[in-house]
C-alpha cells in the first residue's frame, strides 16, 4: 500500500502518532546499531505526518528517543510536506523551535508544490529544503522548469540551507543538477531503498 493511502487511513483510525513514535525510535535504535558497527552515517531523515506535528508530545517523543539511544540532535532531521497542507498547522508552533533547539534539522519536502514555497522558509526555522520529484521529471522536457530551478541552489546557500534534490532516475537529470550547483541529490540513479542490513554489508 503506498504512503498516500496508508497514511490518511492511519490518521483516520488515530494511528498516526503511534506509527510516527516507532519510527522516530527506529531510526534513532538504527544510528546507534550503525556506530556500534563503526559505520558513519551522518544524519538520518524521517517523515512525520501533518498531523503527528500538531502533537504537544512530538517533542518529548524525539528527546526520549535520543535520550534512549545516545543520540544527538544533529543526527536527526524531521521532514514535512505541504502538498496537502495550507501552512496552518505548521506555522508558528512552538513544538518545532522546541525539536531545532534540540539541534533536530527541519527539511520541507516537495519544495515548490501546494503550500511549501518561499513563505514557509520564512515561517519556520527550516534546515533544508527538497526540491519535488515532479520538478527534476520535467527539468529535462519543459522549459520553462529550469529557470524555476536555477536560483535554489544560491537561495540554499544565501540562507544556510541544504538543498536535497530528490527522484533523480536518469544520468542526464543527476548531470543537469551537477551543473546547477545542485551538491545533494537522491534518487533511484543512485539505488532503490534498502534494508538497513544490506546497508552494513555494503
Amino acid at each position: 500500500m503506498p504512503p498516500s493511502r496508508f497514511i490518511p487511513l492511519a490518521e483516520e483510525i488515530g494511528e498516526i502518532e503511534n506509527i510516527g513514535r516507532w519510527v522516530i525510535a527506529e531510526a534513532c535504535r538504527q544510528l546507534a546499531e550503525w556506530r556500534s558497527q563503526n559505520i558513519h552515517i551522518p544524519a538520518l531523515s524521517v517523515n512525520l505526518s501533518a498531523l503527528h506535528f500538531r502533537s504537544n508530545q512530538l517533542p518529548n517523543q524525539v528527546s526520549d528517543a535520543m535520550h534512549a539511544w545516545g543520540i544527538d540532535g544533529h543526527q536527526l532531521t524531521v521532514e514535512i510536506t505541504g502538498k496537502h497542507d495550507d501552512g496552518t498547522r505548521y506555522r508558528n508552533l512552538k513544538r518545532i523551535q522546541i525539536l531545532r533547539d534540540m539541534g533536530v534539522g527541519l527539511s520541507v519536502d516537495d519544495f515548490g508544490t501546494g503550500f511549501s514555497g518561499l513563505s514557509r522558509l520564512v515561517s519556520l526555522p527550516v534546515t533544508e529544503i527538497k526540491i519535488d520529484k515532479s520538478f527534476v521529471d520535467r527539468c529535462l522536457t519543459e522549459k520553462r522548469i529550469l529557470p524555476y530551478l536555477k536560483p535554489l541552489p544560491a537561495l540554499g546557500q544565501s540562507l544556510n540551507l541544504t538543498v536535497v534534490a530528490e527522484g533523480v532516475e536518469t544520468k542526464e537529470q543527476f548531470e543537469m543538477l551537477r551543473k546547477i550547483h545542485c551538491r545533494v541529490i537522491q534518487g533511484y540513479f543512485f539505488s532503490r531503498p534498502l534494508p538497513a542490513e544490506e546497508i552494513q554489508a555494503g
